[in-house]
């Protein structure tokens, strides 16, 4: 077997191991299930170390550059529109002061992206493209790793950051993954009612 193939089989086992573990099931099945696969004592040690520390199955359900960047532009669209609404509409009411003006330019982007993720781990945008914002366990992100990721999204450069890194600057610092919905539903959900 080529070095390639080594590599697929031991993430092969990372995943099925990270599923079992994720489910709740103890050790001594991953170990079980492991020798099943033809693991060695070794392999099956560094499996488990691994899966403790990086759950490997949330980056093979990571969305793709393009739809990353179909997210951006649909959610981007969005804000621009409601927010020429929103103060149109504040405009008509009553006169919009320099600091109202402020709130609804620069609050209202912030609660977009914040309040929709923190409650379910999605934006318009990723509800049209199917996609989730997640942790590397798989759960939905707490409110601490959403507020870092809202904040980062102010860093002028986070977006282009998609292009010229392996993934965006608001998902590094804030540890979360944008998932495949539909792939992640089918691995987490039915085994945690608590989740969307």
């Amino acid at each position: 077997m080529n070095n390639r193939g080594k590599l697929d089989q031991i993430e092969d086992m990372n995943f099925a191991v990270a599923q079992i573990i994720h489910k709740g099931k103890d050790e001594a099945q991953v170990i079980q299930l492991l020798e099943n696969r033809g693991a060695s004592e070794q392999q099956i040690q560094d499996i488990i170390a691994a899966v403790a520390n990086n759950y490997p199955g949330i980056r093979r359900m990571e969305a793709s550059k393009n739809v990353r960047f179909y997210n951006y532009l649909i959610d981007l669209f969005f804000v621009v529109i409601t927010t020429f609404f929103l103060i149109i509409i504040g405009q008509s009411i009553v006169e919009l002061t320099k600091g109202a003006f402020a709130i609804i330019v620069f609050v209202y982007p912030f609660i977009y992206y914040f309040l929709p993720e923190l409650y379910s781990g999605q934006t318009l945008a990723k509800m049209i493209t199917g996609t989730i914002v997640v942790t590397k366990s798989g759960a939905l992100p707490s409110a601490i790793a959403v507020f870092a990721r809202t904040i980062c999204r102010l860093i002028p450069f986070d977006n282009i950051s998609l292009i010229l890194s392996d993934g965006i600057l608001h998902d590094r610092i804030s540890d979360t993954y944008v998932v495949n919905k539909k792939r992640w539903l089918e691995n987490f959900k039915i085994d945690n009612p608590d989740i969307l």
